[in-house]
């Protein structure tokens, strides 16, 4: 609380801050401002480069617009100008995950793994980690407060057994079994919780990781399996998958606090086996298997949805096409692994830049697998 104005400037312009993200930065220059009674030009000039567009809306509502010390015509022009660098709405290099987990998954010939690997993008290396208890593929994964959690189908029937992985001390822990048994589905974490959606149960149940308990809560409208989910905002976006025997093209949203789910503007193309992960705001789906004539078309296509205009968009294509792989969103890229690439499995990961809309290939998994998870943590 003691740094001058001068050095609060120099961090908060830096690119490569290391938050935990764009509202602790805000809650940090507030804390020091309020202590040292600073000039206001000093609390202004840091906040010009304060990255409110990266920040959740309802932050920016109910706390940042609030703080008295921004109530003035000098205060709203500085925070809401749109002349201001475009470098202010973007997320910080610094800011969120650093490593892709890659859990579990299918060697071939029905070898399942418990294994699990780590991807730095800034070195572009794996290494190993403790593996899971058990054998795990079509299952789910997904990251909140630091820690990985994973659940549903493993080497044999589908399971209802979860676990959760602690990477500071490298070790898993067993968690109370979700409610119903679960294959094929999808998981991520919002507001909190951790969700598991569809599968080999159309139901959706969420784990509150401070009462160590599932709870069942609205089901989506349609009863799909082998569909992709992100989030965005808050708010989880099931998209396409197979449902009564049929591919479908069908995108619904589900809102944690109200407990609902509505539609949204479908896919372009009805398909199964794809990957769905979120960056800047919007979800970017690859890959899977459509229908084709006398059997499933494996796609390398990339798609791009945007919440706030309900539109997709298609994107440059991966190098390879592929099906059954996962993605993840790390330092400013999308990252693809593995999969099955037209009746082989592949330990290919590619990467892709949203700014070029390019795709560049990078270091391989340790071995090729599909029906896996990858978690950025």
């Amino acid at each position: 609380q003691s740094a001058s104005g001068a050095q609060v400037l120099a961090l908060v312009q830096e690119d490569r801050l290391e938050v935990k993200n764009e509202e602790a930065v805000f809650q940090w220059v507030v804390r020091w401002w309020e202590a040292g009674k600073r000039p206001v030009a000093e609390l202004l000039a840091a906040m010009k480069h304060v990255r409110f567009a990266a920040m959740d809306t309802d932050f920016v509502e109910t706390t940042v617009r609030t703080w008295p010390a921004l109530d003035s015509k000098e205060g709203r022009s500085t925070l809401f100008d749109g002349h201001t660098s475009s470098l202010r709405h973007s997320r910080r290099s610094g800011l969120g995950p650093r490593l892709v987990y890659v859990l579990g998954g299918n060697e071939g010939d029905d070898s399942t793994l418990s294994r699990v690997d780590v991807y730095d993008p800034r070195t572009d290396a794996w290494k190993q980690v403790s593996s899971m208890p058990t054998n795990r593929f079509l299952h789910g994964g997904a990251a909140l407060d630091g820690k990985i959690y994973v659940m549903g189908r493993g080497s044999g029937d589908v399971q209802d057994t979860a676990d959760v992985y602690d990477p500071q001390s490298d070790e898993w822990q067993p968690l109370a079994n979700m409610e119903c048994e679960r294959a094929c589905f999808a998981a991520t974490a919002a507001e909190g919780k951790i969700y598991a959606i569809g599968g080999a149960e159309d139901s959706t149940e969420a784990f509150d990781p401070h009462l160590g308990t599932w709870a069942c809560v609205t089901s989506m409208g349609l009863s799909r399996v082998l569909h992709a989910v992100a989030v965005v905002d808050g708010k989880i976006y099931a998209i396409g998958g197979f449902a009564s025997g049929n591919y479908i093209e069908s995108v619904e949203v589900y809102d944690p606090r109200a407990d609902i789910w509505q539609q949204m503007a479908s896919l372009p193309q009805a398909r199964r086996g794809h990957a769905a992960a979120a960056m800047g705001g919007k979800i970017f789906v690859s890959g899977g298997l459509v229908e084709g004539g006398e059997a499933d078309d494996v796609m390398s296509t990339l798609m791009v949805f945007d919440p706030q205009t309900n539109t997709w968009t298609a994107l440059a294509s991966m190098g390879t096409a592929r099906a059954y792989h996962t993605s993840a969103t790390i330092c400013g890229k999308l990252y693809i692994f593995g999969g099955n690439a037209g009746g082989a499995l592949t330990a290919s990961v590619e990467a892709y830049d949203p700014i070029s809309n390019t795709w560049a290939r990078v270091a391989d998994m340790s071995c090729a697998r599909d029906a896996f998870v990858a978690v950025a943590l």
